[in-house]
């Protein structure tokens, strides 16, 4: 690629990510980017349903400190999810 070319993708690239989700007006403009996709599961109901039944699944066979929501090591374990329920009823 030549140096113009590397120019727009780049532009591209910083304008994708300063994309924001408007709606109507009752509707409230979030930032997709800003957030941990975490919380997002948090406050979907059927997202929070579903890591509920994950959650309480490998707490009975005392797995829940061994499984990670994200990447192995780098996300967030589901006894920690099990505590951010807890918090968040």
């Amino acid at each position: 690629m030549d140096k113009t070319a590397k120019d727009r993708m780049k532009r591209y690239r910083n304008k994708r990510r300063n994309e924001t989700v408007t709606g109507t007006p009752e509707n409230v403009t979030v930032d997709v980017t800003q957030y941990p996709a975490i919380i997002y599961a948090l406050t979907d109901p059927i997202k929070r349903d579903k890591l509920d039944k994950v959650y309480w699944s490998l707490r009975a066979v005392h797995q829940e400190k061994n499984v990670y929501y994200g990447l192995p090591y780098n996300g967030i374990s589901f006894d920690i999810i099990g505590e951010m329920l807890e918090v968040t009823r």
